[in-house]
């Protein structure tokens, strides 16, 4: 395994960790498995605990269905994604274009105030 697949393979299994504990999409079922009894309810609100298990389930479907290595790189790419508009929406200019109305204006608004410490 080269640096560049590992690297691919932790960008998957972040992204994968944070869908699951962050994303609306699995938010009942998430809601119904983190009310189960210890250590099972502990594992599906634990980031490091999950992480852990997501890399072994990962490695395990890769071995078993090399085809899946498509869902890796799927994964992979929206982190970078992620990371990407994280990077942009902390250098990009609030005056420009981007921001809703209402965002552009509270902004403006609480830097005009002495108020914006959220948007830093």
């Amino acid at each position: 395994m080269t640096l560049s697949t590992l690297l691919i393979y932790a960008l998957a299994v972040s992204f994968a960790v944070d869908l699951w504990l962050y994303s609306r999409i699995f938010a009942k079922i998430r809601c119904y498995l983190q009310k189960l009894p210890d250590p099972f309810g502990y594992l599906f609100k634990c980031n490091v605990c999950l992480t852990t298990w997501v890399s072994l389930l990962l490695m395990l479907t890769l071995w078993l269905l090399p085809t899946s290595e498509l869902v890796v790189y799927a994964l992979a790419i929206a982190r970078v994604s992620t990371i990407i508009k994280y990077l942009l929406d902390h250098i990009r200019d609030p005056d420009s274009e981007g921001w809703s109305c209402g965002q552009q204006e509270e902004y403006l608004s609480a830097r005009k105030h002495g108020t914006g410490e959220e948007y830093v």
